[in-house]
């Protein structure tokens, strides 16, 4: 495989991968099952935000390599329905699905594989030996460290081409899975509150509350997913390019030899790095909301009336906002001061304090879509993980 991307361009000393290698990687699914070192960017997983102070705090973040376990790849993750990217295919890079790996057992201890005949594990879970074997003892597969990242980079020189099995693939996906499922488990039991039945005594919450249970979306694993596209989460179509672009990916860059990395970070330092990303974009977010807010006239003759009259009149603000249906919370954002529809205008007697919650609540609203989208996202993605594994099993030879 390497020896036929390298024909199309010296992709070492590029910054993004050429059409034609994107398409070979993605159709041929060689890098499918194979243990590769991957590296952050996080001066390029800003980079759409276009935004100086979140470039600067991303440049502050340390690089590592980590030794990385590759599930699935897409190739249309920012590709909209009319088959259009954005951005152009020449910058749109590949979405991958890693496992991180790491050496020594994960926390919690259970969710991990072995991945040497030696490898202990808590509940005995039986290790998966590689032939050949990696470069380091003791290393396992981290089944709760899971990223959705974009590739940009991919040096493809002495590949180390050390990969599982078909069966081999199978068993991660169970042990994935069945690691997953106990981790929703022990949250739920976590989360559950008690319920008082007639005669006062508690009790457990009703099987209700683990049917509508959700997985949080401030999970690295989930909140590293690309963004759904803005027709699949209810937009209206109407967004500029620049709004469409204007959001952190994370972006990696992949080595194919193991020996590249002379010594390995952690998965867990690895979801650290992706969890000061978000950060960054949610910092973006908000100076953004606040300095467009503070752009708005009506916003400072409101603020320079109340000013002028010192008269505060007691504050009224919804208590419903987590429950209001999705078109009314777009409502609540979209309202502006002086506006006749949606909410009353904001009036000079308007208290500084109600002002400030009606902010905070457009901010929780703006919070909520960015989390409607990522559980959508996420549906996706479980149905064609599903359809993988499916795939998987009726083929008759492993790529």
């Amino acid at each position: 495989m390497a020896s036929s991307l390298r024909s199309s361009s010296a992709t070492s000393s590029s910054s993004s991968l050429a059409v034609d290698e994107r398409v070979e990687l993605i159709d041929t699914g060689k890098l499918v099952g194979s243990f590769v070192i991957i590296s952050p960017d996080p001066v390029a997983s800003v980079a759409l935000l276009e935004d100086d102070v979140a470039t600067a705090a991303a440049a502050a973040i340390r690089r590592q390599k980590y030794l990385a376990f590759v599930e699935l790849t897409f190739s249309n993750a920012l590709q909209d329905d009319a088959g259009d990217w954005w951005p152009s295919p020449d910058e749109a890079p590949i979405s991958f699905k890693l496992t991180g790996a790491g050496l020594g057992p994960s926390d919690p201890p259970w969710a991990c594989v072995g991945l040497n005949e030696e490898s202990e594990h808590v509940n005995g879970r039986l290790p998966i030996v590689l032939s050949p074997s990696l470069p380091w003892d003791n290393c396992y597969i981290h089944t709760l460290h899971v990223y959705y990242v974009y590739l940009t980079r991919i040096f493809l020189d002495h590949a180390s081409d050390i990969r599982v099995t078909k069966e081999q693939h199978w068993t991660l996906d169970s042990a994935l899975i069945e690691d997953m499922t106990r981790e929703q488990k022990e949250k739920r039991a976590l989360k559950k509150p008690a319920a008082v039945d007639g005669s006062g005594s508690r009790k457990e919450g009703s099987d209700d509350a683990d049917t509508a249970s959700t997985p949080s979306c401030d999970d690295p694993a989930t909140a590293s997913e690309p963004d759904a596209h803005p027709s699949e989460t209810g937009g209206t179509g109407e967004t500029d390019e620049h709004d469409k672009l204007a959001r952190m990916l994370v972006k990696v860059e992949m080595w194919l030899d193991l020996a590249i990395a002379k010594d390995l970070g952690s998965p867990e330092e690895l979801t650290n790095t992706v969890k000061q990303l978000e950060a960054i974009e949610q910092d973006w977010a908000r100076r953004k909301v606040l300095r467009e807010l503070a752009d708005q006239p009506q916003t400072d003759k409101w603020a320079q009336d109340v000013a002028a009259t010192r008269a505060a009149a007691p504050d009224v603000v919804r208590e419903d906002v987590h429950s209001i249906a999705a078109e009314s919370a777009i409502q609540l954002v979209d309202v502006q001061p002086g506006s006749n529809e949606g909410s009353p205008a904001l009036a000079p007697e308007d208290s500084l304090l109600a002002h400030k919650e009606r902010l905070s609540r457009t901010m929780r609203v703006l919070r909520s879509f960015r989390g409607l989208s990522y559980l959508k996202t996420g549906a996706r993605f479980v149905v064609q993980r599903l359809s993988t594994i499916a795939s998987r099993r009726s083929a008759k030879s492993y790529a």
